[in-house]
């Protein structure tokens, strides 16, 4: 990342390690793993244009030093949970957990967002009404044709293990839903997106999808021949 140049990407879409021991890969000690932090933030922050998006995923109890982290260098927009019905493993010593938490940070207040394209079907029968009748009598609520805003609070099932490319591999698997939201939300067609941990390829695929110019990294190289490329032709070959 550091042969990069500055502000090159509209979008960075990251789902680093989370230091939660799930693996090796994803095993360091706390000093390790904040240094490690602290240079992917820098580099993000560096990389990121002025008009960009920065969407990364953690968990806790290393969300809090991330946030702190990303909080010094950026600009704060929203903290959006990922929640989930389907998941959460067998546990007799603490609630299920059942969300993972995205962070979205900007370099500017002046960044891109497409709420129309990531907009929700309204809950229940919504009536018309009027809004501070007696100031405005002629100002009437209708609902958007393109639906309601969208929460911060995303539900979208997570990927079975029998559905998924690499979940045995490498953890949780993003689900295309929640890359295609991202990438819609974030970015535009003409924008360029960078993929830092390519992992089991999911917002590779969302953003070939969505029509826009990626750059992903991997570190290992198994994943990339085994999940990545295949995912990638296979969906090319659908196509």
């Amino acid at each position: 990342m550091s042969t990069v140049p500055d502000n090159t990407f509209d979008l960075i879409i990251a789902d680093p390690p989370y230091n939660r021991a799930v693996a090796k890969w994803d095993k360091y000690s706390n000093e390790e793993y904040l240094d490690l932090l602290r240079i992917w933030i820098k580099e993000f922050s560096r990389v990121l244009t002025p008009k960009g998006n920065l969407f990364i995923y953690n968990q806790q109890p290393m969300a809090s030093y991330m946030f702190q982290m990303l909080y010094e260098n950026l600009n704060f927009v929203d903290e959006i949970i990922w929640f989930y019905r389907n998941g959460g493993g067998n546990t007799k010593k603490k609630c299920k957990n059942v969300h993972q938490l995205l962070y979205w940070f900007t370099k500017t207040d002046n960044y891109i967002r497409n709420f129309d394209e990531v907009r929700q079907e309204y809950s229940g029968t919504r009536a018309l009404y009027k809004h501070n009748v007696d100031k405005n009598p002629a100002k009437v609520w209708t609902p958007n044709d393109k639906g309601a805003m969208p929460t911060n609070v995303w539900e979208v099932s997570i990927v079975r293990q029998k559905e998924a490319t690499a979940l045995a591999k490498i953890g949780v698997q993003k689900p295309l839903e929640v890359s295609n939201r991202i990438i819609k939300l974030g970015s535009n067609y003409d924008s360029k997106i960078f993929i830092p941990f390519g992992g089991s390829g999911s917002e590779i695929e969302s953003a070939i999808i969505n029509n826009r110019s990626w750059v992903a990294t991997e570190i290992n190289l198994k994943y990339i021949e085994e999940i990545i490329e295949p995912r990638i032709n296979e969906y090319l070959l659908i196509k």
